[in-house]
């Protein structure tokens, strides 16, 4: 488990947006473990996790008025609300920019001198390669021109033992299958929820957020093999072999039959009326080669750093299953 090197000199009044969501939970957790006071906006006007010091606002983020109620008084604001998928580019700007527009301006309002840490995801580096990336990148825009003291992090793929979105790929890692969905050479970082939790969690901290304040910072777990860092092929496959100790079996999908795959499953969702998670833009981020998060300076960050492993994660879910 990732422990904080330092303990946070106060407690603070923290609101969350996004609190429902898998990452969310867990740092809703770690907030309350710390002994802060949580307000966390719901649109069903119920707690997300029944912990010490957490209190709702029933509202959304297109109502202004239960953002203003909702951000009220607090010392940070830490905005993790967003779409992970949509049916259109328009509909992912709703929610990843208009919604953080109508938060910041809430803020301004209302607690113009809290500490505002804007999650975003390492896919707004590149935000020509997909409408989710674009909508990620113009959230940070927002962000950044907003007057207020900000931070913005980047997460690369964040998972976790629950994590429902990443399964399939952990069971494959389990059975010995890797899974390659684009380049040879393509590298990518990770992060284990708990890790980002705890580095969310600091930036509560005055005099943490001091040092990080008008910076975008990417977090990732610190794996490297020889002169390359993060995670390819042969590292999942290195993965695998030490979890089932025997050879892993490469799974190389063809390009066409993912690009049909994505064109039926957009379908799919347009029949059932539903937003399926793997799309033609989705899969335009699974081909990108490089989704490695750039060195961060140590001291933007004070007393974190990364305490687990994708190997760490999936060898703990094996010993538990048997």
């Amino acid at each position: 488990m990732s422990v904080l090197k330092r303990p946070l000199a106060a407690v603070a009044q923290v609101v969350v947006t996004g609190a429902s969501g898998f990452i969310g939970q867990h740092l809703l957790t770690t907030l309350s473990t710390l002994g802060h006071r949580v307000r966390v906006l719901s649109r069903s006007g119920r707690r997300p996790l029944d912990a010490p010091g957490i209190d709702c606002t029933h509202g959304c983020l297109e109502d202004r008025s239960s953002l203003e109620a909702l951000v009220e008084g607090a010392d940070a604001v830490i905005h993790l609300a967003g779409a992970t998928a949509a049916k259109t580019r328009a509909d992912y700007l709703k929610s990843n920019a208009a919604g953080t527009t109508q938060l910041v301006a809430a803020t301004r309002a209302q607690a113009p001198k809290a500490r505002f840490v804007h999650v975003s995801s390492l896919a707004a580096r590149v935000p020509t390669l997909s409408n989710y990336a674009a909508s990620k990148w113009a959230g940070e825009a927002i962000v950044r021109s907003s007057g207020l003291d900000w931070t913005v992090v980047r997460p690369p793929a964040v998972y976790g033992a629950d994590d429902k979105a990443m399964r399939p790929l952990w069971q494959m890692l389990k059975r010995g299958w890797v899974p390659c969905f684009g380049a040879a050479h393509a590298r990518f970082s990770l992060l284990h929820v708990s890790d980002l939790s705890q580095a969310l969690a600091l930036l509560v901290d005055s005099e943490v957020f001091a040092a990080a304040a008008g910076r975008c910072i990417e977090l990732d777990d610190g794996h490297q093999r020889g002169p390359d860092r993060g995670y390819g092929w042969q590292d999942l496959a290195a993965v695998s072999q030490s979890l089932t100790h025997r050879p892993a079996r490469f799974v190389r999908l063809p390009q066409t039959a993912l690009s049909a795959a994505a064109q039926l499953s957009a379908l799919g969702g347009r029949v059932r009326g539903q937003t399926p998670v793997f799309n033609p833009d989705k899969l335009g981020e699974l081909r990108h080669d490089d989704w490695v998060c750039r060195r961060h300076d140590a001291a933007w960050l004070p007393g974190w750093s990364p305490r687990r492993r994708l190997g760490d994660t999936l060898s703990d879910e094996m010993k538990g299953a048997r």
